[in-house]
């Protein structure tokens, strides 16, 4: 399941000022985090890329792309959903009415972003806890069927001196 993220519709829901010079990257700042703890696979979008110019970029596992100046990321989002193989598996995080009835038509999910930012703040005060990557083993025949005898048999050769052909 893949989620778009209207970018600066977002932002507010945090908490965030939309004036700040730093408002996209504190978003995308807890947007990576959330995405990590989650596993999620979010794009986000956002008007006026860099000197007008459209472009995309990664940071962590989000994708992030930049509207140029001649188009709005609700136009950008919108198209990415029209042009999705899978629509239906798509969920389009915004609050804006416009956008939530074209990508409705076209088969994707909405989530509002007040719901979302909800999601987001309640994923961080309790996090989903991970499987541990530690692979436990089980002991094999081998290890189980040793005899008193054998065992003090290997603890006699490991704790006996080198042979003289390892000796200085």
């Amino acid at each position: 399941m893949k989620w778009l993220i209207d970018g600066h519709n977002l932002i507010p829901k945090l908490g965030i000022s939309l004036r700040s010079e730093e408002d996209e990257a504190a978003l995308l700042e807890q947007l990576v985090e959330y995405a990590r703890l989650t596993g999620r696979n979010l794009e986000v979008f956002f008007d006026r890329g860099a000197n007008g110019f459209a472009h995309e970029k990664k940071i962590g596992t989000i994708k992030v792309h930049f509207v140029s100046a001649r188009t709005k990321a609700d136009e950008a989002l919108i198209d990415r959903v029209l042009k999705a193989k899978r629509p239906h598996e798509i969920t389009v995080v915004s609050s804006d009415r416009h956008v939530q009835f074209q990508v409705k038509n076209l088969g994707a999910r909405i989530v509002g972003a007040e719901k979302f930012a909800a999601e987001m703040r309640a994923v961080f005060m309790n996090p989903p806890k991970r499987k541990s990557k530690t692979i436990s083993t089980p002991r094999t025949e081998l290890e189980s069927s040793l005899s008193d005898r054998e065992i003090a048999y290997w603890i006699e050769i490991f704790n006996s001196e080198r042979p003289e052909k390892y000796s200085e």
